[in-house]
Formats: C-alpha cells, structure tokens, sequence
C-alpha cells in the first residue's frame, strides 16, 4: 500500500509505540489508544492527513499484518499492537524450512513450519 495518508499514519502509530516502550507482545497497546492518539494529532495539526477512525483502524491492521515495511506487530484480536524494528537493510533471518528432529529413542522426525500452524491456532 503507498498510500501518503497511509505512510504518515503508519510512521505516527510506530513513533507512538516505540515512545511508549510497548517493544513485545508483554507490552501493548490496545488500537482505540492507538486511534485517540493519532486523532489528537490530526486534530492538533501535527498530522497533515484526514481519516476516519475505521480507516486509521483499517491501516493499523494492515501494517501489523501485511505490510514487510512496517515494524507495527499484532498479538492477534484483542492482543495490542507493539512495535518492533525491522532488521537492518540486508540483514535476514535464516530460518529453515525443515528441521530434521532426532529423538532418544526411534527415527529421526522432519518437522516443517507448516507442521506448526495447528498447534498455533490453538
């Protein structure tokens, strides 16, 4: 999404989070914080862009669960949104798609990402 509004929103609810040091799922805050917080600063024309409170909601959650160039992270419903930096440019995170398991006793097990999804859900 390159939306200006979105980005200028987006900047603001990361800058709103990181001063509020809410860095992890343990520390969140809830959206209509997040909202109030952004309408004082359109309000206060700190913020030049105009938006509803469904629409700041609506790119709230697509930062958090969307967008790669956002460091806006969700728990889920009702979970909070916190921030997290994004890894410096070039850096990544290698992780494996398969991991081969060798238990004590019988044969070694593959275990796949994918493999996890049901247990998350839960």
């Amino acid at each position: 999404m390159a939306s200006s509004t979105y980005d200028t929103i987006v900047r603001a609810v990361e800058e709103y989070l990181n001063g509020k040091k809410c860095n992890g799922p343990e520390k969140t805050q809830h959206s209509s914080d997040i909202i109030k917080h952004i309408r004082k600063k359109i309000e206060a024309n700190e913020l030049s862009v105009d938006a509803t409170d469904g629409t700041i909601l609506s790119y709230i959650s697509t930062a958090a669960n969307s967008d790669a160039n956002s460091g806006i992270k969700s728990g889920g419903p009702h979970r909070g949104y916190w921030y997290e930096p994004l890894p410096p440019e070039g850096e990544t995170c290698d992780i494996p798609e398969k991991e081969v398991v060798k238990l004590e006793k019988g044969q070694e097990i593959d275990v796949r990402e994918k493999d996890l999804y049901p247990l998350v859900e839960l």
